[in-house]
């Protein structure tokens, strides 16, 4: 794999486009070549990429090829293939959010998707366990669950803060809120995994 990131890097800075291809396919091949329309996928990313660094942004969209990935072509293989090849997950999507809490925040996904996609974002380490997340999980408790049951919250920290807005937020007039029920079904869940 190494040899096929100095060969990417090289081609890169000559502008070398059959070369980056070549490197790109390479290393693409010792994670994907199992899937049965690896080629066709190939295909698809280089569109998506269409010959720029893996990480710029386009002109007009102003996605990188990652967020094509995410928002046009919801798509876990073509974005677990743009993170092998270097793809930034802590970029922000249209300025506003992180591209995994855009994904589960924002995409409306089934579950399995959701599912393939959380694993992505463990793959690649990204962190979950920040209080103010709770807010994007409210859009989906789905991945919430996912993630308390892969041990990725502080449960202490993450309980807290959700009886924290539970207690400061519910009055009388709020006590059928949506997001209170959510909040609720956050601490079941939180006390489900509990280690």
């Amino acid at each position: 794999m190494n040899k096929f990131n100095d060969a990417l890097t090289i081609f890169q800075s000559l502008n070398n486009e059959i070369g980056v291809r070549a490197a790109r396919i390479g290393l693409l091949s010792e994670t994907f070549s199992y899937l049965p329309n690896f080629e066709d996928k190939v295909i698809e990313l280089e569109e998506i990429i269409s010959g720029k660094n893996i990480n710029s942004f386009g002109k007009k969209d102003k996605l990188t090829p990652l967020h094509r990935a995410l928002i046009l072509k919801e798509d876990p293989i073509l974005f677990d293939m743009i993170l092998t090849l270097g793809g930034n997950l802590n970029s922000y999507v249209k300025g506003k959010d992180l591209v995994p809490l855009y994904c589960l925040g924002n995409l409306k996904m089934s579950k399995n998707k959701t599912e393939q996609f959380v694993k992505i974002f463990l793959k690649y380490n990204f962190n979950f366990d920040r209080g103010f997340y709770i807010a994007v999980f409210l859009n989906n408790p789905y991945a919430f669950k996912l993630l308390a049951k892969a041990k990725q919250f502080k449960t202490d920290s993450i309980l807290n803060i959700v009886n924290d807005f539970l207690n400061n937020h519910e009055t009388e007039n709020n006590k059928l809120d949506i997001n209170n029920r959510k909040l609720k079904l956050f601490k079941n869940i939180l006390k489900n995994y509990k280690d």
